[in-house]
């Protein structure tokens, strides 16, 4: 048993070491140059993951997002199915965005999953008519596994 929790505490410091991996080099990048409205709809998206909130969650999507997915329970059902490592991380770190125009942009943000796997999450985000950023997609990339 202790040589279980003793592996364990050393996973767990190996994928936090993974998330600091994932940072751009020269120390740590939290919303370095990032929009905090930007940032402040991917943490409501994120609390509502962890609430069960469907409807916060589902309105934090785009337009395009949510025709393609036309309420929130069909929304969670594709989250729960390919995008579980966003419900209840453990740990987020945002990283610089990439701009693409005005209106649109890329925010990165390292995480560690329920599960103590390190992830990289590209939020593709949208500026609407209203001025308000909702996100537009997204994509999980797994950190690799560290040695050990």
């Amino acid at each position: 048993m202790m040589r279980r929790s003793l592996l364990h505490g050393i996973l767990t410091l190996a994928a936090a070491a993974a998330i600091v991996a994932l940072a751009p080099p020269g120390g740590p990048a939290r919303a370095q140059g990032a929009d905090p409205a930007v940032t402040a709809v991917i943490d409501r998206q994120l609390d509502a993951f962890r609430a069960g909130d469907r409807n916060a969650a589902y309105a934090q999507a785009a337009p395009n997002i949510q025709a393609r997915f036309p309420n929130a329970g069909l929304f969670m059902t594709m989250v729960e199915q390919g995008y579980s490592p966003l419900i209840g991380p453990k740990a987020t770190d945002f990283l610089a965005p990439t701009p693409l125009s005005a209106d649109r942009l890329v925010q990165p943000m390292a995480l560690i999953d329920s599960q103590g796997r390190a992830w990289r999450a590209e939020y593709a985000m949208e500026r609407q008519a209203d001025g308000s950023w909702k996100i537009a997609g997204c994509r999980l990339i797994r950190a690799p596994d560290p040695s050990v």
